[in-house]
C-alpha cells in the first residue's frame, strides 16, 4: 500500500465514472471493503459519482492515489521533470 491512514493524497487515476475527480486532493481515512470485494480508501471529503439514477460514494483503490508527504528524499515527479528538461 502506498497510502497510510491520515495521508493527504492526490487522485491520479480513476475508473470510467470517477475520472472527473482526477487531480483532487483527499485525506485517506481508512480501508473499507467494497461491494466488488476490492478494498478501497474511504476519504475526506467523500467524493460521489452518479451511475444511472444512483449516486455512490467512491472508495479509492490505493494505486489510484499518490500520497503527498514531507520527505528528505528526491520527489519522483521533480526528478522526471528534470530529466525531461535535460533532453
Amino acid at each position: 500500500m502506498k497510502c497510510k491512514p491520515g495521508d493527504l493524497a492526490i487522485i491520479v487515476n480513476g475508473g470510467d465514472f470517477s475520472k472527473i475527480h482526477i487531480g483532487k486532493i483527499v485525506r485517506c481515512i481508512k480501508i473499507m471493503p467494497s461491494d466488488e470485494g476490492i478494498n478501497g480508501w474511504e476519504t475526506e471529503p467523500e467524493l460521489e459519482v452518479k451511475v444511472g439514477d444512483d449516486i455512490h460514494c467512491i472508495l479509492w483503490i490505493d494505486y489510484h492515489l499518490r500520497p503527498i508527504r514531507d520527505s528528505d528524499k528526491e520527489d519522483e515527479m521533480l526528478r522526471i521533470v528534470k530529466i525531461t528538461e535535460e533532453v
